[in-house]
């Protein structure tokens, strides 16, 4: 007997994109993925003057239609995935992926919302004998200060925790320089804190760090191991 197909929301924190997300595009099996992007029903100017950051929270990296990176307030932001989400209800989703590893408190009726920032801590909780010395890898500079603290907290005491900005459209090849660094400065623990981050650039960090904990990767694994 088939399994029934599964059809999986990716809740963008951007506007849509030019191309699908590769990686999610190759689920394949029953797993069908749908976009869904809020966001487009805005123009640029209305996101940087609507939700820009407020002092007192984590900036979201997001995109524009065009890929221009761009920082928006995670509490209004909020808002319009809970949109989303009242969309894929509507349109039967079974679950919805957050395309980010911010905390957002989000509720849904009849789906599950996946959140890559919980999946990525659950699975640096498995690893947590492992970690001395780890490296997080931020989208954007203004991410550094919060992002360490956040994983200072998270990690048993005396781990040390230093934050890198790694851009997620980042080649191949400066993963690979930036793996070679993080090996030269002792890292056993690369934290990709960012879903954007692909699954070849977690392969390409592995080659010079042997545990790279990606927030996309893990998510995929958890969805894959549900259904």
């Amino acid at each position: 007997m088939a399994s029934a197909r599964k059809i999986i929301g990716l809740l963008n924190i951007g506007q849509s994109q030019a191309e699908p997300d590769y990686d999610f595009s190759r689920l394949g099996g029953d797993i069908i993925v749908e976009s869904l992007c809020p966001l487009d029903a805005y123009s640029v100017s209305q996101l940087l003057e609507d939700y820009k950051p407020r002092g007192d929270e984590l900036p979201i990296s997001s995109s524009t239609s065009s890929g221009e990176r761009i920082l928006l307030s995670q509490s209004a932001l909020a808002s319009e995935l809970q949109n989303g989400i009242r969309e894929a209800e509507e349109r039967d989703f079974d679950a919805v992926v957050i395309t980010c590893t911010g905390n957002f408190r989000l509720d849904a009726n009849s789906l599950e919302i996946i959140l890559p920032g919980q999946v990525l801590r659950q699975q640096a909780e498995k690893h947590r004998r492992r970690i001395r010395k780890a490296a997080v890898l931020v989208p954007v500079d203004e991410q550094q200060k919060l992002l360490r603290n956040r994983w200072l907290e998270r990690l048993p005491s005396g781990v040390e925790v230093q934050a890198f900005t790694m851009a997620p459209g980042s080649s191949l090849g400066d993963c690979h320089k930036l793996g070679l660094s993080l090996q030269g400065m002792g890292i056993d623990c690369i934290i990709m804190d960012c879903f954007g981050y692909s699954l070849a650039q977690s392969k390409t960090l592995k080659a010079s760090v042997n545990l790279v904990l990606n927030a996309k990767e893990a998510t995929i694994q958890a969805i894959q191991s549900r259904s």
